[in-house]
């Protein structure tokens, strides 16, 4: 895959996909973005208290900005990773999942931000979008295991519309799942999903905060 400058990057984190440095190689290191504009998070989902605190002065609810995510190579996710000059100048990033960009060719352009659903609107007209990266549990039969993924194809809309998925184990083998639901959540999904029907596959968007 050709490699891509700083700016081109950014449009692959709009578009919902992860993206590395060739310097990277071998560390497991990536970056994501949080979320492809403002989203109003409950006071819930906030782990800080400062955070979960004013949200929940705040109607029980507060705006959430977006910002870049980095899985460092010792296996934390950082929150705000800010770029170095280095990396702004760089010409040597990519797409981290070869096989995303490639499901993807069919149903958004990469370098296009892919909308996010208007959150008064989850509720009753959510609908998923295909180009979405997403997590998938369902891979191993007892269902405990958890993998990114990415929507190709969607056959309905709200919570549990059925959507098949490219899942990514590992970049040699990814796995497709066909008519699977996917949720709004983690925490719609574990509401939803009980008993065997966890083995069959699922999916749902990462948490947020």
């Amino acid at each position: 895959m050709k490699a891509l400058n700083f700016g081109q990057a950014i449009e692959a984190l709009k578009a919902g996909l992860r993206v590395a440095r060739a310097g990277w190689n071998g560390k497991d290191m990536w970056l994501a973005l949080s979320c492809n504009g403002t989203r109003e998070v409950p006071a819930a989902a906030f782990w800080a208290p400062p955070n979960r605190a004013y949200a929940e002065a705040n109607g029980g609810k507060a705006t959430v900005l977006p910002s870049i995510t980095m899985k460092t190579a010792t296996g934390e996710i950082l929150m705000g990773w800010l770029a170095s000059q280095t990396d702004m100048l760089a010409e040597d990033w990519s797409i981290l999942d070869a096989g995303a960009a490639a499901a993807l060719a069919g149903s958004a352009e990469v370098g296009k931000a892919v909308p996010e659903p208007a959150p008064a609107a989850v509720a009753a007209e959510w609908k998923p979008t295909a180009g979405r990266m997403v997590t998938v549990k369902g891979y191993i039969a007892n269902g405990t295991d958890e993998h990114p993924g990415i929507i190709t194809r969607v056959h309905g809309a709200g919570e549990g519309a059925l959507v098949n998925v490219t899942a990514f184990p590992d970049l040699q083998s990814p796995k497709i799942f066909s008519s699977i639901p996917v949720y709004t959540s983690r925490t719609a999904a574990r509401d939803a999903i009980v008993g065997p029907s966890r083995a069959a596959g699922y999916a749902f968007f990462p948490d947020r905060v």
